[in-house]
This record gives structure tokens, sequence and C-alpha cells, in this order.
């Protein structure tokens, strides 16, 4: 993880339990040349966007803020609550963003705040792969229904 993926980097520059960890790596994880080592081995998939339905307002904001860490996140209510101004300000704040239901669709009233320079970290590698395995061609979850994420994060996808 201390690696940039695709980016050679000076052998030198790396600690020797950092060498003797890359060692340890399977076979196509890593290219070595001359001098550098760069890896090769990235998240199955980059996330864009959390996109979380409630039914009620606090309870969207809780869930949204559990995937603040791996990508900007979008609550979907069907109603914004009596307090609209502030219950704005507080996604706002948080960098969520909220859509309210309409006939035609959810009609966005606050935009996502993007997650600036994403890089991978352990739990967010077990995130992606996480949610890669839910959603993959031949995934036997049911149309219409949201798998959840089991583990420290939780929340539908």
């Amino acid at each position: 993880m201390n690696l940039p993926a695709g980016l050679p980097v000076p052998a030198a520059a790396i600690s020797p339990t950092d060498h003797r960890l890359l060692r340890q790596l399977p076979a196509g994880s890593l290219e070595r040349s001359p001098g550098t080592v760069t890896r090769r081995v990235v998240p199955p998939l980059t996330p864009l966007l959390a996109i979380v339905r409630a039914t009620r307002w606090l309870d969207g904001l809780t869930t949204a803020s559990r995937f603040a860490a791996y990508c900007p996140r979008l609550v979907i209510v069907p109603a914004l609550p009596e307090e609209r101004d502030t219950a704005l300000a507080q996604a706002a704040v948080y960098g969520i963003g909220v859509a309210v239901t309409s006939g035609s669709g959810p009609r966005v009233v606050v935009e996502p705040e993007p997650l600036p320079g994403w890089q991978p970290t352990p739990a967010g590698w077990w995130f992606t792969e996480e949610t890669y395995r839910q959603v993959r061609p031949g995934d036997t979850h049911q149309p219409g229904t949201h798998p959840q994420l089991p583990g420290p994060t939780g929340g539908a996808l």
C-alpha cells in the first residue's frame, strides 16, 4: 500500500522491512527493473458514488457517513424535514449530497462533494473487493434488492 500504483519507485527509497514484505507478494504484483519497483496491483474497481435511500433524513445522513473514507455520498429521501435549511446545511458540512424523490425521479438539491486524491487504504481496498464481489457479473443477488456490506462499515450499496 505504500507504493503508488503504476509508478516506478527507486529501490533505494524502500526500507529493508518493506523489501522483505515485497518479496512475499504473489507473482505479478510488482514489476522489478534494475533499481526500481513498480506496483501493478490495483483495487478491482474505483468507487464513484455511494447512494443511500432512506425514509428518514437522519438515518440517511448517518448511513451515508459510513462511506466517507471511500467515495462521495448521496442520500435520497422522499422529502426534506421541516428544518429544510438546517438539514441541507448539515449535509453540505459533511459533503453529503441530497436528492429528493419526485414523480419523475430523484431531484438533486445538494451536490455530493468529491473525494479529492482518493488513494486506496487497506480498509478501502477491502471495501472495493467486497463491493466488486457483490456486483460482479453473474452475482446472485436479486435485482431491486440492496446487498449489505458486512464488517466495520455496514450499510447498503
